[in-house]
């Protein structure tokens, strides 16, 4: 006999089939398997901390992510699909015997948090970063809802979930930032008048020959040529102050020198005569 919570995964397998077909969607039978494996392994944590209700809806998603493989891909490991599908089924029924009053409300929201975030990452590869992370936040507001209502044994069992919504959360918020500032830099003018053009220089543009001229010459004084190149008569040298003839006969008397009798020496210098100031005898 079928039981109201195999009639709910059968309700919303054919809810999201449906809505699947209407946008044109088909999913890879692979990437569905990955998700619906996800989710079990989440249902299995749930369910080992205790936390029944969300262990049915972690269920349910993976039972809906199976339902769709079977539809859009028959062929697709076909074994395997029915005994997890029948795994899943189990694993309900048993659940809710364990279930209390009130938890229906909590796997209903805990549902709700599963499809805010499918429908956040569809919209994120859809670039529509801004609805994404509206999509993103309100599931994970629905999680700290949860958390405070089911404590820290829940919070750990979806802790895989928490960090999913945080990458999410980061990436989306990067991205509308950069398109913020993308906005905001598109209304800045930019001058793109003289940006790696040529100018070509006129002639009139170029300094004259005058000017060139007065130019040079206040750098370099011209040109002077020396008396001899003019073909005139260099000036004499000035005449040798007393001192300086006095200086030179003095030496000649003191060193002597071969050119007055060509026998002088330097080691026997002439002494010149105390009175009269000429060379004598000795």
């Amino acid at each position: 006999m079928k039981t109201p919570l195999t009639y709910i995964c059968a309700g919303l397998l054919l809810s999201s089939h449906v809505a699947g077909l209407v946008r044109g969607e088909e999913e890879d039978p692979g990437d569905l398997w990955v998700r619906a494996y996800g989710w079990i392994s989440t249902a299995e944590r749930l369910g080992e901390a205790e936390q029944w209700p969300l262990s049915i809806a972690a269920h349910i998603e993976a039972f809906r992510s199976i339902g769709e493989i079977e539809a859009i891909a028959p062929d697709f490991e076909p074994e395997l699909i029915a005994f997890r599908a029948e795994k899943i089924e189990q694993a309900i029924e048993e659940a809710r015997e364990e279930m209390g009053a009130g938890d229906h409300d909590v796997m209903m929201k805990f549902l709700d948090v599963i499809e805010s975030i499918k429908q956040g990452e569809k919209l994120r590869y859809s670039e529509e970063y801004e609805a994404a992370a509206a999509e993103i936040d309100f599931a994970r507001s629905l999680l700290d809802e949860i958390s405070e209502l089911r404590g820290e044994g829940f919070r750990h069992a979806v802790s895989g979930q928490y960090l999913r919504i945080d990458q999410h959360s980061n990436y989306l918020n990067s991205q509308i930032l950069h398109k913020e500032a993308s906005r905001v830099l598109a209304k800045i003018p930019v001058d793109n008048g003289d940006l790696g053009t040529t100018e070509f220089v006129k002639l009139t543009d170029l300094p004259k020959e005058s000017d060139a001229i007065a130019m040079s010459a206040s750098l370099f004084p011209p040109w002077v040529p020396e008396p001899e190149e003019r073909g005139e008569a260099a000036a004499p040298e000035p005449a040798s102050s007393a001192n300086e003839r006095f200086q030179s006969v003095m030496d000649r008397v003191r060193f002597g020198s071969a050119d007055r009798s060509g026998k002088g020496s330097e080691d026997a210098p002439i002494e010149a005569n105390e009175t009269t100031g000429t060379e004598g005898n000795p």
